[in-house]
């Protein structure tokens, strides 16, 4: 299974990485993502790891040298209960602008309309 890095927080040192490909994603949905995360690696410490799968489910994966499994497991998935539109929208807005398929859909969708004869 695929993934795409969208971004990584280290709670360590508190730097995030925010990959350039994922740019575009309107300002909106970034920063209450970025947020969001932000607010899980302060619970949890440690790496935080958002990515996309190829059906544009969004993915995030901590890593530490000594996780607490079952505290980390509950709060990664209470914040992705918590944020079931925002997970929608990302999801959305993957699928049209980053997949061939969504591409495909642009265009036709945005083609001029031929008159019918």
């Amino acid at each position: 299974m695929e993934k795409k890095i969208v971004m990584a927080l280290n709670s360590a040192d508190k730097k995030i990485f925010f990959e350039p490909q994922f740019d575009d994603m309107p300002s909106g949905l970034k920063e209450e993502l970025k947020a969001g995360i932000i607010k899980l690696t302060d619970q949890v410490k440690g790496i935080i790891v958002v990515s996309f799968n190829e059906n544009g489910n969004l993915i995030i994966e901590h890593q530490d040298a000594f996780p607490d499994e079952i505290n980390v497991d509950y709060v990664i998935n209470e914040f992705l209960n918590s944020k079931t539109q925002l997970l929608k929208s990302l999801k959305i807005w993957y699928l049209i602008y980053k997949t061939k398929e969504g591409k495909l859909a642009r265009e036709a969708l945005l083609k001029p309309n031929r008159p019918v004869r």
